[in-house]
């Protein structure tokens, strides 16, 4: 899964030193124009050292026939999970809530958490010296989902 970050001070440093590339930074929007089918980074408190940082993995649209009564129509709606970490939580302890039908935006969790962890450079698990994280999110996602 493609992972995006929403535009703030701290995203356009992270492409001025190529951690990031511009054409993965989208606009500022609200939560229901993110990009669907990707994993969007939105970041709290830029400036701190370690900012709050919330990925919202969002399905690709689900169109479904809704009635009610004798009315019906078609409803395209997209299911979210967001996945929140950093801040005063440290960088491995992880908050999830939301809804996704498929499981396979949520193998591919742990691969996200560790890139982002590593363009922030952020986490006791990352070693900057071998330029990588190691996540141990996966242990913090149920093992039915992975």
């Amino acid at each position: 899964m493609k992972v995006v970050w929403e535009k703030n001070s701290r995203v356009d440093e992270l492409v001025g030193t190529g951690k990031i590339s511009q054409e993965d930074v989208i606009n500022r929007t609200t939560t229901d124009q993110f990009p669907e089918g990707k994993a969007t980074v939105r970041l709290k408190d830029v400036r701190s050292k370690r900012p709050w940082v919330t990925v919202h993995i969002k399905s690709q649209h689900n169109p479904t026939l809704t009635q009610q009564g004798w009315m019906y129509w078609n409803c395209h709606h997209s299911q979210t999970t967001r996945v929140t970490f950093g801040g005063g939580w440290g960088t491995d302890v992880f908050n999830f809530n939301g809804y996704l039908q498929d499981s396979a935006p949520m193998k591919a969790i742990p691969k996200i958490i560790a890139e982002v962890k590593e363009a922030l450079s952020i986490g006791d698990a990352c070693n900057t010296n071998q330029n990588h994280c190691n996540s141990n999110i996966a242990t913090s996602v149920p093992q039915n989902l992975i």
